[in-house]
C-alpha cells in the first residue's frame, strides 16, 4: 500500500468531459464499492453534483476507486475530504457532496459508519433543487 497524500496521482485517474448544457442545473450521482485499509468491511461511495463546465467520466471514476484500494487510508474520514478534493480540483462543480458508508448491509443489525462532506461554489444556491434531493 502506499501513502494516500499525493492528490495529483489519485487525480490523474478522474477523466472529465464537457458539460451537455451549462445553462441546465442538473444533479449527477457515481457511486462505487471498495476496499480500503481503515475499513473492517467495504465502503460505498457516492459523487453527487450539479456541474458547472465539466461532468466525471463513469468509466474512470471506476478506475480511480480502484486507485483509491491501493492506497494507505488512516479513516474513512480522510477518505471522503480525499474524494472532495479531488473531485471539486477536476470539475469545479456548482455543488459537490460526497458520502461514505461502511458496514451498511441488508441486516438490520449491522454496525454502520457514515460520512457526508460537501462544498459549493462562493455565492451558488439552488435550494429548491437540492431539497428534492434523496438522502444517500
Amino acid at each position: 500500500m502506499t501513502n494516500s497524500t499525493d492528490p495529483m496521482t489519485r487525480r490523474q485517474h478522474l477523466e472529465t468531459h464537457a458539460t451537455p448544457d451549462r445553462h441546465l442545473e442538473f444533479v449527477a450521482t457515481l457511486s462505487g464499492r471498495l476496499q480500503a485499509d481503515c475499513a473492517d468491511d467495504a465502503i460505498t461511495l457516492h459523487v453527487r453534483y450539479v456541474a458547472d463546465r465539466l461532468i466525471l467520466n463513469s468509466k474512470d471514476f471506476q478506475d480511480y476507486l480502484r486507485h483509491l484500494e491501493t492506497l494507505h487510508w488512516n479513516s474513512p474520514e480522510e477518505i471522503s475530504a480525499a474524494v472532495l478534493g479531488d473531485c471539486n480540483d477536476v470539475l469545479v462543480a456548482r455543488w459537490i457532496e460526497v458520502v461514505i458508508d461502511v458496514g451498511r448491509s441488508i441486516n438490520r443489525n449491522a454496525t454502520c459508519h457514515s460520512i457526508k462532506v460537501e462544498d459549493r461554489q462562493p455565492g451558488w444556491d439552488n435550494p429548491s433543487l437540492l431539497s428534492r434531493l434523496p438522502q444517500l
